[in-house]
């Protein structure tokens, strides 16, 4: 069967949708951090979106396990044919380099004080490039792909099988700087680490950023220069609080006060809900297209791999040591990929869209 037949279009907000619209067909591939559960549930929420499929970026913020649980649950609450949507799970670890995301972030849990999370029957998850190719090769139409954390698993499917990129629409990738530092530094816990330009999903995995990007496929951008300046605040939480009018947007809403200190810290911003925005409604952003390189060179200082991780990639080939203070910058060259760059969307804008589609549907 199918996965697009055990993945229909979201008839349970049918009375959103125009009598002849065509659901448009995505692939939603995350690390399941804070930002990605509101804009995953934002795409699960919108009347014009058929998910076949669901991937977890375990080179990101969440491991499989218990990440596939964790999305399973997800897909419950929100509802609808996209409970049963296939999951799948990639590596925990980038296709080269020796970059991790730090164990003190990672999610906990996924139940808050004051919202009963729905349990989920237990399902094995699929690897993760071998889901997204098969739902590459079983639709009959166009299919784009919302990436919010490492690019692993879309580079290693696009390695595995080439001639299925063509069967994809357009990526939107949250990731990147561009013309702003990166954000991979943060006081207290990453001070160790010397690299000011990359953004988080591309430090994790460069040379997966620059695969994805050689791949050719339509790519608009979502990086730092435009989520820097959209705080995801407690006043928007507490807005959400008294506007929540369904499930998911109740959910949100306790998830957020859970975790107020960092939304009063003032370094939370609305990273994947943003891609999620700009997938929904292109036009949302104002745009420019840049040529962008991403930056996969090894150290040239013969630094030794850490201890602990693995020696070898995925392909058997060792593991290198990639630039430390300069791996998985976004680079605007001429000799890089041209792809479309979202600069800029008000804040207000993206406040009342997200209330809006957490709460569509009731």
């Amino acid at each position: 069967m199918s996965l697009w037949t055990l993945a229909p279009a979201p008839a349970a907000l049918a009375e959103d949708m125009a009598p002849a619209a065509a659901p448009q067909r995505w692939i939603v591939d995350t690390d399941l951090a804070l930002d990605d559960t509101i804009a995953l549930l934002l795409m699960t929420r919108a009347a014009d979106v058929q998910i076949g499929a669901v991937t977890l970026a375990a080179s990101g913020a969440t491991r499989c396990n218990p990440g596939v649980e964790q999305l399973s649950r997800l897909l419950v609450l929100a509802g609808g044919p996209v409970a049963g949507v296939p999951i799948g799970c990639g590596y925990d670890l980038g296709l080269d380099g020796y970059a991790v995301y730090p164990d003190e972030w990672r999610r906990p849990r996924i139940d808050y004080p004051g919202f009963d999370l729905p349990q989920a029957e237990h399902r094995e998850a699929a690897g993760a490039p071998e889901l997204i190719l098969r739902a590459l090769r079983e639709s009959h139409e166009p299919v784009s792909i919302l990436a919010l954390g490492p690019l692993t698993n879309l580079a290693v499917a696009f390695t595995l099988e080439p001639m299925l990129k063509e069967k994809v629409k357009r990526i939107v990738v949250m990731g990147g700087a561009l013309s702003v530092p990166g954000n991979v530094q943060v006081a207290g816990t990453t001070d160790h680490l010397t690299n000011r330009v990359a953004e988080w999903n591309f430090y994790l995995d460069p040379v997966a950023a620059r695969l994805v990007f050689e791949t050719g496929v339509p790519i608009t951008l979502v990086p730092l220069d435009a989520t820097n300046r959209l705080p995801l605040t407690a006043g928007f939480a507490d807005r959400l609080a008294e506007q929540a009018a369904s499930d998911p947007a109740r959910y949100v809403a306790a998830m957020l006060k859970a975790n107020r200190g960092l939304l009063v810290s003032g370094q939370f911003r609305f990273w994947d809900p943003l891609a999620a925005l700009v997938a929904l409604d292109p036009g949302l952003c104002t745009t420019e297209v840049r040529s962008i390189l991403v930056n996969a060179d090894p150290a040239s200082d013969g630094t030794p791999p850490p201890t602990g991780l693995p020696l070898a990639r995925v392909d058997g080939q060792p593991r290198r040591v990639l630039d430390p203070d300069r791996a998985g910058q976004t680079a605007i060259d001429p000799q890089g990929r041209t792809v479309d760059v979202c600069l800029s969307v008000p804040l207000d804008e993206v406040e009342a869209r997200i209330i809006q589609g957490l709460n569509r549907g009731g």
